[in-house]
């Protein structure tokens, strides 16, 4: 095996873990942020409870995430990388050999 070979495998793991990782940090981020957020305004709420805040937060992160999806701008994120994805984009125009 050429070592060219060997750093392509390489190279393919590190992404692929990179890309599990992001997804896992993700789906950890958004309760997280609902509870350090609920901590931060509780003194401006007293007849809230911690987990009332919380819930709240909670809410109106997945609000957020319905109106992206209504409006669509995942479509246009993704839509974005893919034309600045050089090598993506020789292999849609059928230049790649």
């Amino acid at each position: 095996m050429k070592n060219k070979e060997i750093f392509k495998k390489i190279r393919r793991k590190i992404v692929v873990l990179k890309f599990t990782m992001a997804r896992g940090y993700i789906w950890c981020q958004t309760p997280t942020m609902a509870i350090i957020g609920a901590g931060i305004i509780k003194p401006y709420f007293p007849f809230l409870t911690f987990w009332q805040l919380c819930l709240i937060g909670f809410s109106i992160f997945i609000g957020v995430g319905f109106l992206d999806r209504h409006f669509g701008f995942l479509t246009a994120e993704q839509s974005y990388g893919t034309e600045m994805n050089k090598l993506l984009m020789e292999g849609l125009r059928g230049r790649l050999k």
